[in-house]
């Protein structure tokens, strides 16, 4: 299992367009990153360009630039 955010939807029609920034839970399955539907019976699938691995690190030095706080 593989954790990764959302960074952008390259088409509007694909689930996750209103979910950029977001992190989920994934496998690899087939060059692609999938999870499992609600009722356990098929996929939901996220292209991997439209993905980054979800880095705690990263996200708190986003944070603290942001903030102007890392140095």
């Amino acid at each position: 299992m593989t954790q990764i955010v959302i960074t952008k939807c390259s088409r509007p029609t694909y689930w996750y367009h209103d979910h950029v920034g977001e992190v989920f839970v994934v496998t690899e399955k087939d060059g692609e990153w999938c999870m499992p539907l609600g009722n356990g019976h098929g996929l939901m699938f996220i292209v991997k360009e439209d993905t980054e691995i979800f880095d705690r690190k990263k996200k708190i030095e986003r944070i603290m630039n942001k903030l102007n706080l890392y140095k």
